[in-house]
């Protein structure tokens, strides 16, 4: 069996069965109404339609199937949705999660001897006479029950993982089970002589999105010992830049306080969330991968970095910051002077004293532009441009998003720079025109590796697709994709072209030019299941699909006359322009604020009021039409 068995599944049953698990459905005469959990509701406004198999708010205007429910209700992506609604309804996930068929074999024996191995561990660390273990554990404030929870154990010095192995009675399956580990790493084949990757050494198992075990970080019990740290080595198994350490137990802190806190040690993960800090992840190595900060971005966009108080964390930081700014996303830092990493400061200031420093966390690039400005000020326009100059690599990955434009005019302003702003926002264009687009190198740091094996290409991500969340919709754009969807006619109009045009989100343009070539292609007798299937696809964000939903359930197989859908495009046309207007002069308005001088005074007001003009101009050719 399949996910595509288990989401028809799913579709089969009664959604208010499913809905009902999560909150409470009642039945008023024919319909089954539910207090939406998605705003502050006092009287049911929800609609839960089992012959439709879907649900319905009116307020909030979002709609959609019991999956997309879960999705919105619990803030996850499809695949965690359908292991969420399993888990309520008691059925067994793993009769129908999809598995690479050519690796599957290996990852399952390799996942089984990563689980015996933590077994070991932990039998070693937690029963055995291991003073070094317990020693460590009382050292860093790590009571057992949370050496439990994050499965510590220690690895004492010889090869019992290589004599458990060697145990196996069957040869066939100690031959093979021999093959993975050395594959994995926890084994290594030196000048003919086979011995465990890990001696004497604190262990701490690393876990995928899933919270299986599939490596290791490990710490040295004795001076002399190199390296201090060392890691598991990439293999189809493992590949440590797209992991978040801890991320399993914080998934759903970060998802009900709607922000994280990333840090860069393992300790420093652990010990705040000992200390409440639960929503906190730790990244693995010097980077963030693509695919750990798109599972992070579905979840929340609140990003807190609190990587370690020194150089190389401080250039760490820049480089996170970096990656998220690409992805529109502005990071806060959390200021720990005097103290080198989160674990320290805690054991020194305290949980309150931490909460106050979150507190207080003002977004990263705001410290960035603040560190390139001189004191005193410099005279010279030359210099001023100069220094403003140097916050155009700072910004760029912004691109000419609005938090950029307006940062860059509050600088100028700060240095003294009596230049328009449309000067310099056009001086800043020419440098994103010209520069090199560059992406941040991460470079794994070889200093915590005993050996370099022969590469090994790393697994594909296999993990569950990531669920976007898109930027908010306008009102507007969210009427525009409701009613294309409620009434594909619309899609077919000669005028969509037009009407996409005054559309600024990429997304919704997306979806709406897929939807009509799939209406080239269809009969209207499976538009319902064709678009359910889109809306499935997750190819779209979490927001386009629940819009998208409510149009799908209210539409009806009705076919519109020419004179309503051409009412209805003007309609739509209207407003979008209207939107589109209106969101320009809201813009300038914001940038208003910051200028000094009369001249860009003067040159600001003559644009918004070519603006009111257009807005003027639009409401009167609307009532001309309109009668």
């Amino acid at each position: 069996m399949s996910l595509d068995d288990l989401k028809s599944r799913v579709k089969d049953m009664p959604i208010s069965s499913v809905i009902g698990r999560y909150i409470n459905v009642t039945r008023k005469g024919s319909q089954q109404l539910a207090i939406c959990p998605f705003h502050n509701d006092h009287s049911p406004s929800m609609t839960v339609n089992d012959q439709r198999g879907m649900w319905f708010c009116f307020v909030d205007n979002i709609g959609g199937d019991a999956i997309k429910f879960v999705q919105l209700y619990k803030r996850v992506d499809f695949v965690e949705a359908l292991k969420d609604i399993c888990q309520a309804l008691n059925w067994n996930f793993d009769e129908y999660a999809d598995k690479p068929k050519q690796v599957s074999a290996h990852v399952e024996m390799g996942k089984k001897l990563m689980t015996k191995s933590s077994q070991l561990y932990q039998k070693y660390g937690m029963q055995g006479d291991q003073n070094i273990f317990k020693d460590f554990l009382l050292k860093r404030g790590v009571d057992p029950e949370l050496a439990k929870t994050y499965q510590l154990g220690y690895s004492p010095n010889g090869n019992v993982l290589l004599e458990y192995l060697y145990s196996i009675p069957s040869e066939k399956d100690r031959d093979y089970a021999l093959k993975i580990a050395f594959e994995i790493g926890l084994l290594k084949d030196k000048n003919q002589s086979q011995y465990d990757t890990f001696r004497d050494r604190i262990m701490f198992p690393i876990w995928d999105f899933q919270g299986h075990v599939i490596g290791y970080t490990s710490r040295s019990v004795r001076e002399e010992q190199i390296p201090k740290y060392l890691n598991s080595t990439d293999s189809f198994l493992f590949n440590k830049r797209q992991l978040l350490y801890g991320f399993h137990l914080a998934k759903n802190a970060i998802r009900e306080k709607d922000s994280v806190i990333i840090v860069e040690g393992n300790m420093d993960q652990i010990s705040l969330y000992a200390k409440g800090f639960q929503h906190s992840v730790a990244i693995m190595g010097v980077g963030l991968g693509d695919s750990a900060l798109k599972r992070l971005m579905s979840m929340t966009t609140n990003i807190y970095l609190c990587l370690d108080n020194d150089q190389a964390g401080l250039k760490a930081t820049e480089r996170i910051n970096e990656q998220w700014m690409s992805e529109g996303v502005i990071p806060r830092f959390i200021n720990l002077h005097p103290h080198k990493d989160p674990d320290d400061f805690l054991k020194a200031e305290g949980a309150i004293e931490f909460q106050k420093r979150i507190d207080e966390a003002q977004p990263f690039i705001d410290q960035l532009l603040k560190n390139i400005i001189p004191t005193p000020l410099p005279e010279l326009p030359d210099r001023q441009l100069a220094i403003l100059q140097q916050s155009y690599p700072l910004l760029a990955p912004l691109g000419e998003n609005i938090m950029a434009m307006e940062r860059l005019a509050s600088l100028a302003k700060k240095l003294g720079l009596k230049s328009e702003s449309s000067v310099i926002a056009n001086d800043y264009r020419h440098f994103l025109e010209h520069r090199t687009p560059q992406r941040p190198v991460v470079t794994e740091n070889q200093a915590v590796v005993e050996e370099t094996d022969t590469a090994i290409a790393p697994l594909n991500d296999t993990t569950v697709p990531v669920q976007k969340w898109d930027q908010t919709l306008t009102k507007v754009e969210c009427t525009f994709l409701q009613q294309i969807v409620q009434h594909p006619e619309l899609a077919m109009h000669s005028s969509l072209g037009e009407l996409l045009d005054f559309v600024d989100n990429s997304e919704v343009k997306r979806f709406v030019s897929e939807l009509r070539e799939v209406l080239y292609e269809i009969d209207l007798s499976e538009y319902i299941s064709v678009v359910d299937n889109k809306l499935n696809s997750q190819d779209f964000g979490i927001d386009i699909v629940s819009y998208a939903g409510a149009g799908l359930y209210n539409y009806r197989p009705t076919e519109l006359n020419d004179k309503v859908i051409s009412t209805m495009i003007d309609d739509l046309k209207y407003r979008l322009q209207e939107d589109q207007l209106k969101q320009k002069r809201e813009h300038l308005e914001a940038k208003l604020k910051m200028i000094e001088t009369k001249e860009e005074q003067q040159t600001f007001f003559t644009e918004l009021a070519a603006i009111d003009k257009e807005l003027l101009q639009l409401k009167s050719a609307r009532k001309k039409g309109a009668r």
